[in-house]
């Protein structure tokens, strides 16, 4: 994904992230659910929010049932413009388009700026482990006891913390400050040890890490920040759940709590809390709010996560979070010709003379001439000169701007040297681009088409090589249209759209060149009888492909790939 992808996909999940974490923080606040499993879904909620700006590209991929020959087909016989399904996955149409400016810069600084606030949060993060292992290994041991965590660890003293702190990994630690130890009564001290040793229990040394690498990562994204504060405060919650749970005495330990508050703020101590270490006075940790809960009348304390309610959670965070992927997005940035990949040439004519055209006299079907050395329209539609512009075959792939006033136009440009006329199309878009300052973008809207199947009595195809010319019909005497050639279905499927005026999708699953031979009699060529309808000398097209080739079309609804255009001007500008 390209800076600007990546940003519009934050940007249009943005509210999807906030919505759900409103939600989650109501029911929270509504059921009642101990700390542990409160930390979880919070834990959730932030992988859903990591997940939810690629969401739409999962929900929008390809069906099943378009097969693999299909998209081989695609690129090796059908003409480039016509995809039925693009091949990237296309997102749904957004609400509001705004125009992105031919050469931005924007989406590159504003990564660069992310970039630079994760290399320094990073930073800081290793800074706090190389401080955090200078502290432990400059800590005198203490013989204080310390209770069964279910990992080898050891209780230090050191001079050069502020708080008590759980320092983690490999050789965990629960440092206590010189001074508050000599200021605390030993049933206090004992309070604070288990609440360390619940971080140690608990693995919060490993869970903080991951959260911190997570808020450098995530550091502009303003949900997921505070989400991050949610867990920080539910992680010390579910500690001091822990706590009580051993010794069933809330009320002496939130009067701890309030003792080394007052201990803390009376040193006037302005040492950090650092981001690698779990303590009662880490960052989030609302240490009043902690007090008032633990004084709560009737209260339950338990530190046991539960599984059926993160389950539950988890369930219904996914489940939103999909229904919300195939919401439309609110923002998109419309691409234009000059914004094409560095490591694409942008080609133009040398000189364009372009002025409307309101007479008739000059619309032939021969009057619109091209050659190497460049162009001659005489008479062009807008649609059809964008049409020409991204090699689109039919008309239901453009949508102008609504009420946009169509008039005709005479152009003529010159080319640039030992031009090809393959480089026409690249060389229209910057005409389009420049003088009528085209802005588009790519969407994929479902479509009622017809899919090409294989018929209930199996295919009468026979399989030939080698290629034909270019499929086509030619007319017979008695009004009928012959169409023969050999040539893929996906070609033929191409043929079928600009005859039927509607999308045609090749969904029969079979590859190879064909001798496609059938005749049938078009509707408008078909004589009145009476004035009333016309009699069909001949089969339809449906019946003829289904008796001749042993194929038959099928109304359905699919994702077609359509050209959204966000801006065109009505008058050209001059040269």
């Amino acid at each position: 994904m390209t800076p600007l992808e990546i940003l519009t996909a934050i940007l249009n999940s943005l509210w999807q992230a906030a919505a759900l974490a409103v939600l989650v923080w109501l029911v929270l606040k509504w059921l009642r659910v101990n700390a542990a499993t409160r930390c979880v879904i919070w834990w959730a909620m932030l992988i859903v929010l990591i997940v939810l700006p690629v969401a739409p590209r999962f929900t929008m991929l390809e069906r099943p049932s378009q097969s693999a020959a299909n998209r081989s087909n695609r690129s090796a016989a059908t003409p480039a413009g016509w995809y039925p399904m693009p091949a990237e996955v296309e997102l749904p149409p957004a609400i509001v388009t705004l125009p992105e400016k031919p050469v931005a810069k924007w989406p590159l600084i504003v990564v660069a700026v992310w970039v630079g606030v994760f290399l320094f949060r990073l930073g800081r993060v290793v800074q706090s482990y190389l401080y955090l292992r200078g502290v432990k290994r400059k800590s005198m041991p203490s013989d204080f006891p310390l209770p069964d965590v279910g990992r080898r660890a050891r209780v230090l003293i050191s001079s050069d913390i502020a708080s008590p702190m759980a320092v983690g990994f490999l050789h965990p630690a629960i440092i206590l400050p010189e001074d508050l130890a000599d200021g605390m009564t030993r049933a206090e001290l004992d309070q604070i040890v288990l609440h360390e040793a619940a971080h140690l229990a608990r693995r919060d040394d490993w869970w903080n890490l991951i959260a911190r690498l997570l808020g450098a990562a995530l550091a502009l994204h303003p949900v997921a920040w505070w989400i991050l504060r949610q867990i920080e405060y539910e992680r010390e919650a579910a500690c001091d759940d822990w706590v009580v749970a051993r010794t069933g005495a809330a009320r002496l330990y939130a009067e701890t709590l309030a003792h080394i508050v007052e201990l803390t703020w009376a040193n006037g101590d302005s040492r950090r809390s650092e981001a690698l270490a779990s303590g009662v006075f880490g960052h989030g940790s609302r240490i009043g709010e902690r007090i008032e809960t633990l004084l709560e009348a009737g209260r339950q304390f338990s530190p046991r996560v539960s599984i059926m309610r993160v389950a539950a959670g988890v369930f219904l965070l996914l489940l939103l979070a999909g229904a919300g992927s195939l919401a439309p997005r609110w923002i998109a940035f419309a691409k234009t010709p000059a914004s094409q990949p560095e490591t694409e040439t942008r080609m133009a004519f040398e000189v364009a003379s372009i002025k409307p055209n309101p007479s008739e006299e000059n619309r032939t079907p021969h009057s619109n001439k091209e050659n190497p050395g460049g162009i001659d329209y005489k008479y062009i539609s807008i649609s059809d000169l964008i049409r020409k512009a991204f090699s689109i075959k039919t008309n239901f792939q453009l949508i102008l701007p609504r009420g946009y006033q169509q008039k005709p136009w005479e152009i003529a440009a010159k080319a640039p040297a030992n031009s090809r006329m393959q480089d026409f199309p690249l060389m229209l878009r910057s005409l389009l681009a420049d003088r009528f300052h085209l802005a588009f973008h790519h969407e994929t809207r479902e479509m009622q088409v017809y899919e090409l199947v294989v018929a209930k009595g199996g295919s009468k195809l026979k399989e030939v090589d080698p290629p034909g010319g270019g499929i086509g019909g030619n007319r017979t005497a008695d009004g009928m249209l012959h169409v023969k050639d050999n040539t893929t279905l996906a070609t033929l499927a191409t043929f079928l759209t600009e005859e039927l005026r509607m999308p045609v999708i090749d969904k029969t699953s079979l590859q190879g060149i064909f001798d496609i031979d059938f005749e049938y009699q078009q509707m408008e060529t078909a004589a009145p009888s009476g004035g009333g309808a016309p009699v069909l000398p001949g089969p339809t097209i449906f019946d003829a492909l289904e008796k001749t080739l042993g194929l038959k079309l099928v109304q359905k609804k699919d994702p077609v790939e359509v050209l959204v255009v966000d801006h065109l001007d009505t008058n050209p500008t001059e040269n």
